[in-house]
């Protein structure tokens, strides 16, 4: 029997075949009534799984919530996961009520930081009862231990602190060169919870980049980085067993140190040195295939810690890691034997650029195709798949990257006439597309605006040369080169168009003459509008263009208006940091963005600025809500200040906690203005402030500072 109609099967044979003599009304009226009794059937089997908070559909967490008493629940879309947890935990929280170490489950549980906790009347300075000798009591400064020294004032501090009887500040700002971040923090009733807001991203199975000039200080070369960049290694926060457990550095998404890595490698070796290879567990507490960091055929045994700042060579038969520089060394008698494939963890803020995050709401999926491929080492390489997309009949497919290997383009991607092609990464995986020293460009057959080519979490290490007839989406990539958008032929409006979400852009340097661009969520170099074509108006405009220090900049004047204004590039800017100038003809709309350099938008009566940070001598359409405020010089005083500027940096693009509040919390929604918008950062403070005043010990005040 069909189950999916059970009501017409039920009805008597004879009724059955008079409905098949009439064309079956009866047979669809029954389906429609069975597709609502089916909804009916699941909304009844729901009604049991909505009792328990493990199993319970998402609108049903805030109920629970309201039956355990939970006040102030913030809003999902603030915080980006649920709160679930949170709930599920609030009857274990309540129990140890007052119990410090908890502090640090409810911090993960409502914002997703994870945090350490510190009672600082352990780090007070006291002259103990001879009746009563706490050995584990912090002691006074002994310059013989360079790794104590290193934690003073952290987390991880060790040594006693005069009592400070002035009162902690709730929101407390990291300044290792201001006294004033200290106050406060040193008195019985203060506690201190340490919150790292840069999330971990584990990298697998990546190539190591190797150096050139290789028998300078007679040492083989590598870096962690697929790219040669120097990256810090980061710990991979490992779970904690139980509820009341104190986070220590290894359960902290926090750089690991050189000390803490030579340590390890010590006890470790000490430990197993007179085991047998296979006796030997591959990890180690920071290093090993399930850790935070290994190299590929390399166990704990052979590595040795060391400051590879000015690449000293190791001992014969060991082979030294910098952690701080994210470095590899051989001997240079003794060179690797296989390729050398590593696997770490770089930091970052958010879910931006590409990497190992969820990505599979974005992904393409190969039952909405007719042509499927996976490309990885083992398989079939990028190039190979190219061809074999031009040489099928389908116009629509989709190239799958499964492995983090580095994959070389030798040609140009050309698309078919009305072809769709996406090259995605598999969810979980960031691969690498190089071209060496030329461009990745793209073709479109006949110049066809039907044409589309979508990439999607992968890193582009190559200039980005684009044709006009191309509709092109950029999702959760980084492409270090920018694009460069081709100029449209003489009588010819472009038909690119230009999508770009949650990525890294470089530099954007496009025809003025195309559809549209946007951007969301993203960190771009700058945007520059190539206005070389602009033709020849009749009242005889002049058009001035100076090439500054770099291809990022582009300076033009324009002595009067042009015509011809319709085909010239619109573009949509939202929730958008961009590093340099932006020269447009037309912003449609600037929304939550940063702008750091100087905007020029030639016309300026179509379009609004609103919530955005614009520099001064900026020429922009309408402005609602930006900063800084018109007709104050105080106003003008306020300015982003980030992290760092330098991609590859763990605070890339992130705003300093120095950054003015007019900023941070200058979005629409009270959020911060730019591409970290989407972290909800303020909401998550606030919330976590709210949530932290029930489980406080009595009487005590506890302090946030930011490690990150």
């Amino acid at each position: 029997m069909n189950q999916l109609e059970r009501l017409y099967h039920l009805l008597p044979s004879i009724y059955r075949q008079r409905d098949l003599a009439q064309g079956e009304p009866l047979r669809a009226l029954l389906a429609v009534m069975e597709s609502q009794l089916r909804t009916i059937e699941a909304d009844i089997d729901g009604l049991y799984e909505n009792w328990f908070i493990e199993t319970c559909d998402e609108w049903v967490v805030p109920y629970i919530a309201d039956l355990l008493g939970i006040d102030g629940l913030n809003d999902e879309k603030s915080l980006l996961w649920s709160q679930r947890s949170y709930v599920a935990n609030t009857i274990a929280y309540r129990r140890r009520k007052g119990t410090p170490a908890i502090l640090e489950n409810i911090t993960f549980d409502v914002t997703g930081w994870r945090a350490k906790v510190v009672e600082f009347f352990e780090l007070l300075s006291a002259t103990q009862n001879i009746n009563h000798i706490r050995l584990g009591k912090s002691s006074t400064i002994d310059i013989r231990h360079r790794a104590n020294l290193e934690q003073l004032n952290s987390p991880f501090d060790a040594i006693a602190h005069l009592v400070d009887v002035r009162r902690i500040s709730p929101d407390r700002i990291k300044s290792e060169q201001s006294f004033a971040a200290m106050r406060g923090k040193y008195n019985i009733s203060n506690l201190g919870l340490f919150v790292w807001r840069l999330q971990s991203y584990p990298i697998t199975n990546s190539p190591a980049y190797l150096l050139e000039n290789q028998t300078e200080n007679k040492v083989i070369k590598y870096t962690f980085h697929p790219l040669g960049y120097q990256i810090n290694l980061f710990n991979r926060p490992q779970t904690k067993t139980e509820i009341t457990q104190f986070a220590q550095a290894i359960n902290l998404p926090g750089a690991i140190t050189q000390q803490a890595f030579a340590a390890d490698l010590k006890a470790y070796q000490q430990q197993y040195k007179d085991a047998r290879p296979e006796q030997q567990p591959p990890d180690s507490q920071y290093y090993g295939p399930n850790r935070s960091f290994n190299i590929s055929n390399i166990s704990p045994m052979q590595l040795v810690s060391m400051d590879l700042s000015n690449w000293q060579s190791p001992e014969s038969g060991k082979v030294a890691v910098d952690v701080k520089l994210g470095r590899i060394a051989f001997p240079i008698n003794e060179p690797p034997t296989q390729a050398v494939n590593v696997s770490y963890c770089y930091s970052f803020s958010g879910d931006i650029g590409g990497g190992p995050y969820d990505r599979q709401p974005t992904l393409a999926t190969n039952d909405s195709v007719s042509w499927y491929c996976v490309v990885s080492q083992d398989r079939k390489t990028l190039q190979d798949a190219l061809k074999a997309y031009l040489a099928q009949d389908n116009l629509s497919g989709i190239i799958e990257i499964a492995d983090n290997q580095k994959h070389e383009l030798t040609e140009p991607i050309t698309l078919k006439k009305i072809g769709r092609l996406t090259i995605q990464a598999a969810n979980g995986m960031r691969p690498i597309i190089s071209c060496g020293e030329n461009q990745l460009g793209v073709k479109v057959a006949d110049d066809n605006p039907d044409a589309a080519l979508t990439f999607n979490g992968i890193l582009i290490d190559a200039k980005f040369s684009i044709q006009t007839g191309l509709k092109l989406k950029i999702i959760h990539c980084t492409l270090i080169g920018g694009v460069e958008g081709e100029k449209s032929k003489q009588n010819i409006i472009s038909s690119l168009q230009i999508f770009i979400s949650h990525s890294i852009v470089g530099a954007l340097q496009l025809p003025e003459q195309i559809v549209s661009l946007t951007v969301q969520d993203s960190i771009i170099n700058s945007i520059l509008e190539d206005v070389s074509s602009l033709k020849k108006a009749a009242n005889d405009a002049t058009i001035d263009i100076k090439k500054l220090r770099n291809n990022a900049d582009l300076n033009y004047e324009i002595a009067t208006n042009t015509t011809d204004e319709k085909s010239f590039l619109r573009t949509t800017l939202e929730r958008t940091t961009i590093f340099g100038k932006v020269n447009l003809h037309e912003l449609t709309l600037a929304s939550n963005v940063i702008f750091t350099a100087p905007v020029t938008v030639k016309n300026c009566q179509t379009g609004s600025v609103r919530f955005s940070y614009v520099p001064k001598d900026s020429q922009t359409p309408r402005r609602y809500c930006c900063q800084p405020l018109e007709g104050s010089d105080a106003n003008h005083q306020i300015k982003p200040l980030f992290t760092s500027v330098q991609y590859g940096d763990p605070g890339y693009a992130q705003l300093a906690l120095a950054c003015a509040p007019e900023i941070a919390t200058g979005a629409d929604d009270g959020g911060e203005m730019g591409a970290f918008h989407l972290l909800h950062q303020p909401q998550r403070t606030a919330y976590l402030r709210l949530s932290l005043e029930e489980y406080l010990p009595a009487g005590s005040e506890a302090g946030i500072f930011y490690m990150s």
